[in-house]
């Protein structure tokens, strides 16, 4: 690792609720694991919340859907466990070109991951990151299995099923610094923010690698009727570490038609 990471910033102070916190938030050491699958672009739109955002698309009509599991085992906050459902997305594109985001993020500065829910197992992390960043968190129960070879993370509420993740790790892990463009929404306003992050990172391209299951929670039920096909891509972090600042840009929002 990095080790000047951590100095590369500016600290400064918020209150929330729930207490004081310092930002950036660090994150010293976590294990992750992200999937992205194919979903019509129907059935993704009106998930979004402002007609100024569309999905990213990777072919006409077919957009991604991505779910991550996240183990914070040592953070400036504490260590607990956290999920990601996220919709990759630009706002207001001139062309909505597949696949040219995906491959080349660097030259759209307009791209994100519109964060659709977020469940962790904190309270503290839930209600101080929805006051800063708007982020929709709700408590769940998120644990993980590791094996030699793949790695299992489940999500579940009050005693149901919300997903089941299966991922074969990859062998070849490479060290990586890069920063991620997040989007939440806040009331009447999308904010963007930037997640950086430095560590070991395995792609994963082959789609039978990875297994998913869906279970009974209402958000289980609404993310299977999404039909989300094979994985289209997976990555795994075995070590990790990232910082998460302040909003730096806010988009207004203008409701989508009919919601």
């Amino acid at each position: 690792m990095n080790e000047t990471f951590f100095q590369e910033k500016h600290c400064s102070k918020v209150r929330t609720s729930v207490g004081e916190l310092q930002l950036p938030l660090e994150y010293h050491d976590a294990e992750a694991m992200a999937s992205l699958f194919p979903v019509p672009v129907a059935g993704l739109a009106p998930l979004l919340p402002a007609v100024d955002w569309q999905p990213l698309l990777i072919r006409p009509q077919i957009a991604l859907l991505g779910i991550a599991f996240l183990e914070f085992k040592k953070t400036s906050i504490g260590a607990y466990n956290l999920a990601a459902i996220f919709i990759p997305c630009l706002w207001k594109p001139s062309r909505n070109l597949p696949l040219l985001p995906f491959y080349f993020p660097d030259w759209f500065s307009n791209l994100s991951a519109f964060i659709y829910q977020m469940p962790t197992t904190m309270e503290f992390a839930a209600r101080a990151c929805s006051e800063i960043w708007g982020s929709p968190l709700f408590l769940a129960d998120i644990d993980f299995e590791d094996y030699d070879f793949y790695r299992v993370g489940r999500l579940a509420c009050k005693g149901q099923s919300i997903v089941r993740i299966s991922l074969q790790k990859p062998a070849l892990q490479r060290f990586q610094r890069r920063k991620y463009p997040l989007l939440n929404r806040k009331n009447e306003w999308g904010l963007k923010a930037r997640a950086s992050t430095q560590g070991l990172m395995g792609a994963v391209k082959t789609p039978t690698s990875i297994e998913i299951q869906f279970g009974n929670h209402p958000l289980g039920k609404q993310l299977e009727a999404l039909r989300p096909g094979p994985a289209f891509r997976s990555y795994y972090y075995p070590k990790l570490q990232g910082m998460l600042d302040w909003p730096s840009r806010a988009y207004p929002i203008v409701p989508v038609e009919g919601a």
